[in-house]
């Protein structure tokens, strides 16, 4: 499933860069214009990025932390790692079990909402599980204040094979 999904983005690029006027790479970003980044002991999944004040960027999705958890990671806005975020610019939230994040959100306060699923096993198979929401201080550390100890976990009472994962989150204000 991941390779198809890396296939299909690699795809709509290519069609950007061909229908696009003057399109380049910014070699001063990161190295010659890209970014690739090993952030946990095992396979890592990139799903979502939100923009911050500044320049800088997060980068949120699903790393191996001896197990599977939602993972978010801080960087400048020349691609380098922000090392005061987290522990050395990365922060790993177990929210139940294997988790899945899909969407973050960079919130108006600073901190910083995750969605996804929680209990849906294996990183290369299907997304199964639970709705599923965390939410972060500005610094990389759970929120407390949030839910149960920073996490959500809501099933709405539909079976763990119907791919129950929240795909965005709206905050109102």
């Amino acid at each position: 499933m991941r390779y198809i999904f890396n296939i299909c983005l690699g795809i709509i690029l290519l069609v950007q860069f061909a229908t696009a006027q003057n399109y380049q790479l910014d070699p001063s970003f990161h190295h010659n214009g890209y970014l690739i980044h090993d952030f946990g002991q095992g396979p890592d999944e990139a799903a979502s990025i939100a923009l911050l004040p500044g320049g800088k960027f997060l980068l949120g999705g699903t790393g191996w932390n001896g197990g599977i958890d939602f993972m978010v990671a801080r960087f400048h806005a020349d691609g380098s790692p922000d090392l005061s975020f987290g522990s050395r610019g990365r922060a790993f939230i177990d929210v139940s079990g294997d988790d899945r994040l899909v969407y973050i959100k960079a919130l108006p306060d600073g901190k910083i909402l995750l969605a996804g699923a929680a209990n849906v096993g294996d990183i290369d198979g299907p997304v199964a599980g639970n709705f599923a929401l965390a939410r972060c201080l500005a610094d990389g550390r759970i929120d407390s204040t949030f839910g149960n100890n920073g996490r959500v976990i809501t099933t709405h009472g539909i079976p763990d094979n119907y791919n129950n994962y929240a795909t965005a989150a709206l905050v109102q204000p």
